[in-house]
Formats: C-alpha cells, structure tokens, sequence
C-alpha cells in the first residue's frame, strides 16, 4: 500500500510534530500540546478499531492545563510527558509498565501523573516503551525501568 496523508482535521486541524505507535493504538503529538490517538486505547477497548488506519478516527486525550511535550507507545500502553516534566502513563498495566504498582494487573483509562518523588525529583527528558515495560530518562541522566524485566528488557 502507497502513504497517504491524514488529514489535520483528524486531530484537531494542529500539524503533527510527534507519532508513536504500540500494536493496537497510534497515538499523536501535535504543535499544539495535544494528544490524540486512534485504534485501541488498550487492548481491552474496541470501540475505535479498524483494520485500516486510515479509517481511524483520531480521538483527544484531555489533560486539563497540561501542555503535552513528549509521547512513547509501548506495545498496549502509553506514555506523556508535559512542559514541567511530569510523566504521564495509561493502557495496560499487567506487569508494572506503567510504573504504577497500586493498580498493577488492572487498564488505566485516564493517563496517571506520577508524583515527582517517582524519579527523585527529577523531571523526566525522554521515555519509551516495549511490550511489558517502560525506560525513563530524568534530567541528572539517570535510566529508571519498570514492568517486566525478563530477558534484559
């Protein structure tokens, strides 16, 4: 299949500026702060999916006053980071990729703000995700992981 072109009007008429993609959502920065995915929010919702992804319908992730600056996709689970480097995360959580061990096993629909003692005080710069877990980069250059450490992830 050839690329083609979604239209701005699928998130909010704002460019793109940032795209990440786990195995059953897309998820969009845009140049505005917002972020906006399509397909599943976690693999326990199908109420957005199709077999294409053009037939997506992108939909807004609210964050109140939060201007969104960073996103990763982990296979069922994603990641946000806004202006003052607070790391937000939602999806799946069945081993701990999310970081946040007081709901493990369970699908955060609303993203999570962890509190800024997670990574010592220290704001988060860069994030990504694999299939069970995440990595954390924090300003001081400290590499933090949570979820599933099996086979070196």
């Amino acid at each position: 299949m050839r690329p083609v072109r979604v239209q701005q009007k699928n998130f909010g008429r704002s460019p793109a500026i940032i795209v990440s993609c786990g195995q059953y959502n897309s998820t969009i920065l845009t140049a505005t702060g917002q972020v906006w995915m399509a397909g599943f929010f976690d693999i326990n919702d199908h109420r957005n999916h199709q077999d294409h992804p053009l037939e997506y319908e992108f939909k807004h992730v609210p964050f109140g006053a939060a201007y969104i600056v960073l996103i990763a996709c982990g296979h069922s689970h994603t990641m946000a980071k806004d202006t003052e480097g607070v790391f937000l995360s939602w999806g799946y959580n069945n081993n701990n990729q999310l970081g946040y061990i007081q709901n493990a096993n369970a699908i955060l629909h609303i993203p999570f703000a962890h509190d800024t003692t997670t990574f010592s005080n220290e704001p988060v710069v860069s994030m990504n995700g694999g299939i069970w877990h995440s990595m954390v980069i924090t300003a001081d250059g400290a590499l933090w992981a949570s979820g599933s450490g099996r086979f070196g992830r």
